[in-house]
């Protein structure tokens, strides 16, 4: 099963997102 991640934003938001998928790959989960 495939799954899609829509990861979308500006400015301050951009360092949300990175926060995000660094606590994915850190639980092992490959965006």
């Amino acid at each position: 099963m495939k799954l899609g991640l829509v990861i979308e934003g500006g400015g301050m938001k951009c360092a949300y997102t990175s926060g995000i998928l660094d606590l994915m790959l850190d639980d092992g989960i490959k965006p």
